[in-house]
């Protein structure tokens, strides 16, 4: 992201021109590994068409700072692939290509591939108890474990912070019986999208697509096609196990970004099924099965779009900002911090989160030359957070307060998605009296 606004400034289409090429590149990414398992270029084309079609996670497309997940599936493939093909004749070339790629991914993502490595772990023990070859999977495993291990401590998400996540979880009792049937919810989601099905029949759906990877897992475990199925359902497993481990908050449906690591097991199993259906009757059967879903993913991806052409375009942010920078007071000119309150009606209340409320503090940064955390202004968007503001002061990091003086307060209210009215007096009033 760094690098795109060095170059091309801020033009938000550059942006996601960017996000949609890695995301065709995590798509291509998976056509060297179903040749390998398949030697099936028509099952590689459906495994890319796949994912390059998928609903699931596009939010990650649509919010341009998480493209670099798309980045880190890329990555993640190539050391897949690096560390299957460097099984032949045991090429230590091939290894290191594998590594190097296995610890860029977790540069680039770390939070995201937190998992990554308990799935070269399985793909590399199932081959070895395969091939009796224990000692030499071992030893390669502890290079994976090594460049792990050295990835998080120098990065900004060790180990401490997810053990530290997973404990206050537990605390909260966030791991019930409830939060299970809801990750089978988020399944089903990733085959058939959410807007299709109610949550129940979502539920059902999952588990019967869990069923049906195992029993084909276990009747082509001697296969190759076994191990790419193994592979499919690795990658849902530790895609889902991210966010509902770390981010309980479930369901996650589809869209969401936090689901993006499942869909490369989508893709891949599709184009499994595809290279296993050797009936002409069959295949065709799953061809026109796949082509289905495919549409209504399309279909999903139309409808999200247009709901965000109506919510967040272009054109529309232009006018609100215009209207921001218009009305709010000069954050440089004021020696206190300054809060500004935004509230809207139930037709612009999209609007006003995805286009005002998130990534305030940024684009203020970048307007006004602000580059201290603590003179940025801050934004609510609750009328008692706004309470609580005025009376202790505004937070900033570390247990410290900032007072904030009543005229320091600012108040704009958003109608019709692209009126911004002016409601200081009022609040200011408003906050006196309560």
């Amino acid at each position: 992201m760094w690098s795109i606004s060095k170059i091309f400034g801020y033009n938000g289409t550059i942006y996601y021109i960017f996000s949609l090429s890695l995301r065709m590149l995590a798509a291509f990414s998976l056509y060297p590994l179903v040749i390998y398992f398949t030697k099936n270029r028509f099952a590689a084309f459906v495994s890319t068409l796949l994912f390059a079609t998928t609903y699931i996670g596009l939010e990650a497309t649509n919010w341009v700072f998480n493209m670099n997940v798309y980045l880190a599936i890329a990555l993640m493939n190539f050391s897949i692939y690096f560390l299957l093909i460097s099984r032949i004749n045991k090429n230590k070339k091939k290894i290191l290509v594998s590594l190097l790629f296995f610890y860029l991914a977790h540069i680039i993502a770390p939070s995201r591939v937190t998992f990554f490595i308990f799935m070269i772990f399985t793909i590399d023990l199932v081959w070895g108890i395969k091939e009796r070859k224990v000692n030499f999977f071992l030893k390669r495993q502890l290079l994976f474990l090594l460049v792990f291990i050295f990835a998080r401590f120098a990065g900004n998400y060790g180990i401490g912070y997810f053990s530290g996540l997973i404990q206050k979880n537990f605390l909260l009792g966030m791991y019930d019986l409830e939060f299970l049937k809801k990750i089978f919810i988020s399944v089903g989601s990733l085959i058939i999208p959410e807007n299709f099905l109610p949550n129940r029949a979502l539920g059902i759906l999952g588990i019967a697509f869990f069923a049906l990877l195992l029993a084909l897992l276990y009747k082509y475990r001697f296969k190759k096609e076994g191990e790419l199925i193994l592979i499919a359902l690795l990658f849902i497993i530790t895609g889902l196990a991210a966010p509902i481990i770390l981010w309980p908050h479930l369901p996650y449906f589809s869209p969401h970004r936090h689901l993006l690591l499942t869909a490369p097991g989508i893709a891949l199993f599709g184009g499994s099924i595809v290279s296993l259906s050797h009936k002409k009757r069959f295949k065709l059967l799953v061809i026109i099965c796949l082509v289905i879903l495919m549409a209504i993913q399309v279909y999903s991806i139309n409808k999200y779009l247009a709901h965000l052409e109506k919510t967040r375009s272009e054109i529309t942010a232009n006018i609100i900002w215009n209207q921001i920078l218009q009305k709010i007071p000069n954050p440089m000119a004021n020696p206190n911090p300054l809060v500004f309150y935004f509230e809207s009606d139930s037709e612009s209340a999209a609007t006003l989160s995805d286009l005002v409320y998130f990534g305030f503090q940024v684009k203020i940064g970048v307007l006004f030359n602000i580059y201290s955390h603590k003179e940025l202004p801050t934004p609510v968007n609750n009328f008692q957070n706004l309470r609580e503001i005025l009376k202790r002061g505004r937070y900033y990091g570390n247990n410290i307060y900032q007072y904030v003086p009543l005229t320091n307060i600012f108040a704009y209210r958003l109608e019709e998605k692209t009126k911004l009215k002016d409601i200081t007096k009022e609040t200011r009033a408003k906050l006196l009296t309560d």
